[in-house]
């Protein structure tokens, strides 16, 4: 049977403002075989929020870096501490906010907070001119996404069919990853026609992620609650039992998968250095999202079909070869090439990594295993970006990534070995 059980099937019908009279014992031939048909609104919502905010990312995000380091003249080991703080900052906040938002039985007063926190921040990039002023302003920065990332990414498994997981995560990310593409084509255009003024750029990126914050308030909404269902008002330490072998073991392996995971900072930085111009650097980042855009969909489509492990362990070796191509790169040419392979490794784990949290987690426990898992992959990023600047820094980009390629292929080999003990215990669609 291709349909999940009724209880999975009533979030769909009964998430659309529209259709909440429906019963969720609904037959299933009355649901249409169609994309739309087993993708929420609020799954929508979330994907057209994800397209302006990336937009506004890559305004910033895309040109930050090479700010720091020409204009404000920072070293890459400080560019380095300020990603690593702005992460771990996040990581607290997703596992905080997950596991409150467990506990107050919705997820949309956060991820609205959240997302109203980024905003807000980002009205200050425009007037950060010094080290401290642009960690305080990405501190608050990360501390609203951290706040809304753990609450969407539960909010989206809550609302979503079983037997849609994949395409859900997948869709969002598309959406996200088409907005990437735009971002820093904008970015081009603006660099090339405002002279690289950085701070008018810093200001227009406001624009899109005002549009992003308003379309949380109007599109999404959460799971409607099964009937006498009542919110928990306390989680003791014992219910992180629940969460299982399998969950816990796989949250352990994700923080080895990030132990490699660089900043995309890094990524321009390189770029940069081989002789990319400041105004085409946001080229390696269009042709890194190009990817993940083309394919993030399709990928989490099929991992419903097929199922998740095969097609996460070959996003896993992608990246051990991204990291090598990255550290052989002696070109501008092989810089875009790296950055293409890299967003082949996010798009064919990025999306799956987080359908594989929602097999494996309860339901009642969905927010809090989700702040774990963004947890955990925080202190990840924080070691990785402080290891590499370092690394960078004293070093040189060549053995950083060749750093990157060693670790990558150990989690490789641990992802492996979870699979063989753990496999069975994710839900096949």
């Amino acid at each position: 049977d291709p349909y999940p059980p009724p209880c999975c099937r009533r979030y769909f019908v009964t998430e659309r403002r529209t259709e909440r009279h429906i019963e969720c014992d609904m037959m299933p031939s009355r649901i249409p075989d169609h994309p739309k048909a087993v993708i929420p609104r609020s799954v929508w919502g979330f994907g057209f929020n994800s397209f302006f905010m990336e937009i506004s990312n890559n305004l910033i995000h895309g040109l930050l870096s090479i700010y720091l380091l020409t204009v404000l003249k920072l070293n890459i080991s400080q560019i380095g501490v300020i990603e690593g703080m702005a992460e771990a900052t996040n990581s607290v906040m997703k596992a905080s906010s997950g596991a409150l938002s467990d506990r107050m039985g919705r997820r949309k007063p956060l991820t609205v907070l959240g997302f109203g926190l980024t905003t807000l921040a980002r009205v200050f990039y425009p007037f950060a001119g010094t080290y401290g002023q642009v960690t305080a302003v990405r501190f608050v920065e990360r501390f609203g996404v951290g706040t809304r990332s753990s609450t969407r990414d539960a909010l989206i498994a809550d609302v979503t069919p079983a037997h849609s997981i994949g395409a859900s995560f997948g869709l969002r990310q598309t959406f996200d990853k088409v907005g990437a593409v735009v971002g820093p084509l904008l970015a081009t255009y603006l660099m090339l026609t405002l002279a690289n003024d950085y701070q008018t750029i810093f200001g227009l990126a406001v624009i899109p992620s005002v549009v992003a914050f308003f379309i949380i308030i109007f599109m999404v909404h959460d799971a409607p609650k099964p009937v006498g269902a009542v919110p928990e008002k306390k989680l003791h330490l014992a219910e992180m039992g629940r969460l299982g072998a399998p969950l816990w073991w796989f949250i352990i392996l994700a923080f080895f998968l990030h132990l490699s995971m660089f900043s995309d900072a890094f990524m321009l930085l390189r770029g940069s250095g081989l002789g990319i111009e400041a105004a085409h650097i946001p080229m390696i980042m269009v042709a890194h999202n190009a990817v993940q855009a083309a394919i993030s969909y399709p990928f989490g489509r099929l991992s419903d079909k097929i199922g998740r492990p095969k097609l996460v362990g070959a996003g896993l070796v992608t990246m051990v070869i991204a990291h090598v191509v990255m550290a052989l790169a002696d070109a501008p040419v092989w810089v875009i090439v790296g950055a293409m392979i890299w967003g082949i490794y996010r798009a064919t784990t990025r999306g799956l990594l987080l359908a594989m949290v929602a097999d494996l987690a309860p339901a009642r426990l969905r927010g809090t295993a989700y702040g774990l898992f963004h947890l955990l992959n925080g202190v990840a990023l924080l070691v990785a970006n402080g290891l590499g600047g370092w690394l960078w820094q004293a070093h040189g980009a060549e053995l950083m990534y060749t750093v990157g390629a060693i670790v990558s292929g150990f989690s490789f080999l641990c992802y492996l070995l979870w699979v063989r003990l753990y496999g069975s215990a994710l839900r096949r669609n």
